[in-house]
């Protein structure tokens, strides 16, 4: 890290504190990725629950669609 060395301590805990903050934020984003994932598995398997109902000409493919296009419309 020579390239820091002709920083002074104010900019140093100045990056300190942003590359703390990245870490944190990167922590929360993965976290709520992880919670998407599990909303879209939910809605897939409603999709699925749902389509499996009724006899539907077309083996359930129109209802897991129109749940796809609710998600999508988010």
């Amino acid at each position: 890290m020579t390239a820091l060395l002709d920083a002074i301590d104010s900019q140093m805990a100045t990056l300190a504190g942003l590359v703390e903050t990245l870490r944190l934020a990167d922590r929360t984003l993965a976290s709520m990725q992880a919670a998407r994932d599990g909303l879209l598995a939910v809605a897939n398997h409603l999709a699925i629950d749902i389509a499996k109902q009724g006899a539907h000409p077309d083996g359930g493919d129109h209802a897991i669609r129109a749940i796809a296009a609710e998600i999508g419309a988010v």
